[in-house]
């Protein structure tokens, strides 16, 4: 008889760093930066810039964000919960909550003071956009309520610099919440979470793409089986993507193609994209998860992903301000009111990305790394598993 699969790495009991759930991250925050370029970076009318607006959709990369966030928070919050003695409830989301608030604020509020600097003094092109819309954006992302004013103003006004941060306040919204539901519904919190992957059944509107919870609760779903399904888990396990060696980044590949194309307009592949974009992200972390090397074999393209991953927080929060940055430094020393031509514009957007990585990985070394060890010394000695979930983004 064949030997039974080896068990599945328990979230619970292994609290370490996935590396390919860090390379997903890398891949996730290219997708956005690859959406986010045809109108912040590529400012002037240009036939790749079209081709982005048609068909590079990156904004899936979100959706793969949302999973991977469930994931990794659920995977070492659950054991906190599960193990938290009666009556400590409320320290234990207190906890979670003060963990939550110094891996994330310091950053986020770092770059909205930037943002609003550089909108005042910084300016001359427009490309900070106006003082008013980034004074009601900061607003509202410093009350948590970013998605909103973002559905709210989609399509009918503007929300400065700041809109990327719409998804850390939808975050932030669940996290607020589930920690209260695993407290109190203990296993019976699977129905609603299911029902809210269930739910991305639907036409997309300006606010329920804001208020799209199905990836977080996919996320929350994937940590459950493999801490109380992991036999069932690891019959799943698909080991034969290792046998594929080089090839198996085929598969990865093949779901970021589609994750980008079902997110095309232009496309219109189908009108409830939403619950194929979830599940096919869910099923990227999935195979991430099992920590076995079955998504991509070693080599540069994964140490470059991993490294951008590592960053990847960084990067979401530092990539708008260094496109308006770059975009006025080019009106103001170089081209006026023009755009850069031929093989300057290559120059321009192959440098502009590079200092993205560049200002990054100093937000990432100096503000994140710093903050989250305070963080984790925080950590009351009842919750050390708390103490992890510093690294989840």
């Amino acid at each position: 008889m064949a030997a039974p699969p080896p068990p599945c790495p328990a979230p619970g009991n292994a609290r370490g760093r996935i590396a390919e759930i860090d390379v997903l991250r890398g891949v996730a925050i290219l997708m956005v930066l690859m959406q986010h370029m045809p109108d912040n970076l590529l400012y002037w009318s240009s036939a790749f810039g079209t081709f982005l607006s048609r068909y590079g959709q990156g904004w899936t990369g979100v959706d793969l964000f949302f999973v991977i966030s469930g994931f990794v928070i659920t995977r070492v919050l659950l054991p906190a919960v599960e193990g938290a003695p009666r009556g400590s409830g409320l320290g234990l989301c207190v906890a979670f909550y003060r963990q939550r608030a110094w891996r994330l604020l310091p950053s986020a509020w770092l770059w909205l003071g930037l943002i609003l600097l550089g909108c005042v003094v910084f300016n001359r092109s427009g490309a900070f956009r106006s003082v008013e819309a980034n004074v009601s954006a900061i607003v509202a992302a410093l009350l948590n309520l970013m998605n909103f004013h973002e559905a709210e103003t989609f399509g009918r006004g503007d929300s400065g610099l700041v809109f990327p941060y719409w998804s850390l306040s939808l975050e932030e919204q669940f996290y607020a919440l589930l920690p209260i539901a695993l407290l109190t519904l203990r296993g019976w919190v699977m129905i609603p979470l299911a029902a809210m992957l269930l739910s991305c059944v639907q036409v997309v509107t300006p606010l329920g793409m804001m208020t799209r919870t199905g990836g977080l609760a996919c996320g929350v779903l994937l940590a459950w089986g493999f801490r109380h399904r992991p036999a069932v888990m690891a019959a799943l396990r698909p080991d034969a993507l290792a046998a594929l060696g080089a090839r198996r980044i085929a598969l990865p590949a093949a779901i970021v193609l589609l994750l980008v194309l079902l997110g095309s307009e232009t496309l219109r592949i189908v009108s409830f994209r939403l619950l194929p974009i979830t599940l096919l992200a869910g099923c990227l972390v999935w195979v991430a998860a099992y920590d076995r090397d079955l998504l991509m074999a070693d080599g540069w393209l994964r140490r470059g992903l991993e490294w951008v991953g590592l960053r990847s927080y960084s990067l979401y929060l530092v990539h708008i301000p260094v496109f308006a940055s770059a975009h006025e430094l080019v009106f103001r020393f170089a081209l006026q009111s023009s755009h850069p031509k031929h093989l300057g514009s290559w120059l321009y957007v192959v440098g502009t990305l590079v200092a993205c990585l560049v200002v990054a990985d100093l937000n990432y070394r100096l503000v994140e790394l710093p903050t989250r060890w305070r963080a984790r010394r925080q950590s009351p000695h009842a919750l050390p598993s708390l103490r992890e979930t510093v690294i989840a983004r």
